[in-house]
């Protein structure tokens, strides 16, 4: 038997494949005009028909993207204006992640590192989205960056107990802990990870997105310099154990292994790749802070480690 759908049918499907962002939308007004392209007077749904419209009857919609940015901007957006929706029965969901805000799309994280200079920029950027963040400090007069969207709590990582509580009711945990000495072996990144992971554990958060370093991971070392491996050797062997505690969780991760960073105008231009040499061993903090930032929406490294750097 022929079905003349069935061509339709599995289209769908494939489009649905990388779907990640839905919205279903109970439309106030059901009946729309819709006009009718020449070429389709005669197909499908609409044949025999030669009218230049036609009224046809929309109530419940499904609105699928890739990506909260594509949702949001994409030709099917304006439907998801106020004035077309009864809000009290739509909703904006993202696979794998709890029911969002559908009033811009912000999220309650707290960012750990928050006083370094990529911690810095990542509470400025995020704030500034609209995003509600509790910057946790050791100490609270480095955290120059005032706004209301900022809340700073004090506390160390040695207190399991502060952190569980700052890590609480968030939606997702961004991780900017930096090393404080190149000659020495220095433990903050890969017991403060720990601490912050049975933290998340206990609390049921699940999205983390960590800052790492380009060369990070054993089987990366060859990738820089010999001066340039030497020089980072403690700093690495604590990146490879925040890196190697994260992958074990049992989290929606994200580690980011951050090419040279530094303190310049964002360009806009970021590559992320995942095996290989970068195409430039550098990017500014502000164009880092907003690649992180962009994987609270974006899906596509999770439960990966990419390198991070300019494009050009």
């Amino acid at each position: 038997m022929h079905d003349p759908y069935l061509a339709l049918t599995i289209h769908a499907l494939d489009v649905l494949e990388s779907a990640r962002w839905f919205s279903c939308l109970d439309l106030t007004s059901e009946y729309w005009q819709v006009e009718v392209a020449p070429e389709d007077s005669s197909n499908g749904a609409s044949a025999g028909l030669h009218w230049a419209t036609c009224l046809i009857y929309l109530d419940d919609i499904l609105i699928f993207s890739a990506t909260v940015q594509q949702h949001f901007t994409s030709p099917h957006s304006h439907l998801l204006s106020r004035n077309y929706l009864n809000l009290e029965n739509s909703c904006v969901v993202q696979l794998g992640t709890d029911i969002l805000q559908i009033a811009g799309m912000t999220l309650n994280v707290i960012i750990f590192g928050a006083t370094g200079g990529t911690g810095l920029e990542l509470c400025r950027q995020a704030a500034e989205a609209g995003h509600t963040v509790t910057a946790y400090v050791r100490s609270p007069e480095k955290l120059t960056i005032k706004h209301p969207n900022i809340v700073c709590v004090k506390g160390t990582l040695e207190d399991a107990a502060a952190v569980e509580a700052a890590v609480k009711d968030k939606d997702a945990v961004l991780v900017a802990l930096g090393s404080r000495s190149l000659l020495s072996r220095d433990t903050a990144c890969s017991a403060g990870i720990r601490v912050i992971l049975d933290a998340m554990k206990n609390t049921g958060v699940r999205r983390i997105v960590a800052c790492s370093s380009f060369g990070a991971g054993p089987e990366n070392r060859k990738l820089l310099s010999w001066p340039i491996r030497t020089m980072l050797y403690q700093v690495l062997a604590d990146k490879d154990e925040l890196e190697s505690d994260i992958q074990k969780s049992d989290t929606d991760w994200t580690v980011l292994r951050l090419t040279r960073l530094l303190d310049e105008p964002a360009r806009g231009k970021v590559n992320a790749q995942l095996t290989g040499q970068p195409p430039v061993a550098q990017i500014s903090r502000a164009d880092a802070a907003a690649f992180i930032l962009g994987q609270l929406e974006d899906r596509t490294y999770v439960h990966q480690s990419p390198t991070v750097s300019w494009s050009s």
